[in-house]
């Protein structure tokens, strides 16, 4: 059993013009299923509505950080020579198959390297990226939030799936 809070399910909102009133909602959490890192973008599925068709599945950008790099892109397209019909499509790029298997450093194996070679690149040239992350991040510590203990290597906490029902969301694994 995991006591010590170690899975995080939240939602953001970016205050700039181009994202006013789009949810951003995160998730990361220690001892799950499996190692993985992705960001998944879900558009909105005007095409759908349009169409008056139900089985029409939203557009969708899905990159896979770890434990393979790999670049989804799933959109429906619209088959050629009907009036309306469309057709889910993915393209995909993974980078172990582009480019042969071809033996790609782990993130921390890259931070070192850059380091013991002064190379400053990969870091923050001010402390602005780590002021607003500790700004958001601060005020979900101070709250007296409940604590949720879970079984290690299960499914997300219930407060997680809660968030996506309230939301009306469902989360991408």
């Amino acid at each position: 059993m995991v006591h010590t809070p170690t899975y995080a399910a939240f939602k953001l909102f970016v205050n700039t013009y181009y994202f006013t009133g789009i949810p951003i909602y995160v998730r990361t959490g220690k001892m799950q299923r499996e190692a993985k890192s992705l960001i998944y973008i879900k558009f909105k599925n005007a095409t759908k509505q349009v169409m008056h068709d139900d089985s029409i599945a939203e557009n969708a950008v899905i990159i896979t950080i770890h434990p393979e790099l790999t670049i989804d892109i799933n959109m429906n397209l619209k088959m050629p020579g009907t009036s309306w019909k469309s057709k889910p499509v993915r393209f995909r790029f993974n980078q172990s198959e582009t480019f042969g298997g071809a033996n790609t450093p782990e993130a921390y194996e890259q931070i070192v390297e850059k380091i013991l070679q002064g190379d400053k690149s990969l870091f923050p040239p001010t402390m602005q990226e780590i002021t607003e992350s500790w700004r958001i991040v601060e005020p979900m510590l101070k709250e007296n939030l409940p604590v949720e203990v879970y079984p290690i290597r299960t499914l997300p906490p219930r407060f997680a799936e809660d968030l996506a029902k309230v939301n009306g969301f469902t989360w991408f694994d």
